[in-house]
């Protein structure tokens, strides 16, 4: 299978894994529609020139699928025990993505005074679907899959 074909069979795995996890899913939607209810006559002010960045966390998902992508191995299982390869700065460096995200969204939302509710929601949909591209990712680098 050549890189794009793989790097959209694991974005449907993740789509699908969001989509068999529905009930947290839909209440993280749920919990994003009522805050936009909630600031509606103000979103302009959480979504002013300097917080669009915040939208760019959204790219950490494909980051992750790319990384699972490009060290994808099929002779990393784990029951080797020690056999076979493992690609642990790649496997780092998804943790570091995961771990960026949530300390990014932590401080966003901590610095974010006015719209609290609403960028808590937004980035806990972003890092819902990030957690589930790094479970993806994970598998793919590691060789086993569920």
């Amino acid at each position: 299978m050549i890189r794009w074909q793989y790097f959209l069979s694991l974005t449907r795995q993740g789509v699908n894994g969001i989509g068999w996890a529905w009930p947290i899913s839909l209440l993280l939607l749920l919990i994003l529609a009522a805050a936009v209810l909630r600031r509606r006559g103000q979103l302009r002010e959480c979504l002013r020139p300097g917080w669009v960045w915040q939208l760019l966390v959204i790219l950490n998902p494909i980051a992750l699928l790319f990384l699972g992508t490009a060290y994808a191995c099929e002779n990393c299982s784990p029951s080797a025990l020690g056999l076979g390869t493992r690609h642990v700065w790649a496997i780092r460096g998804a943790d570091a993505l995961l771990l960026g995200q949530l300390l990014g969204a932590i401080s966003s939302v901590w610095r974010g005074r006015p719209c609290r509710l609403f960028l808590g929601a937004l980035h806990l949909l972003f890092f819902w679907c990030t957690l589930w591209a790094a479970f993806i990712a994970g598998m793919s680098m590691s060789g086993d899959w569920l």
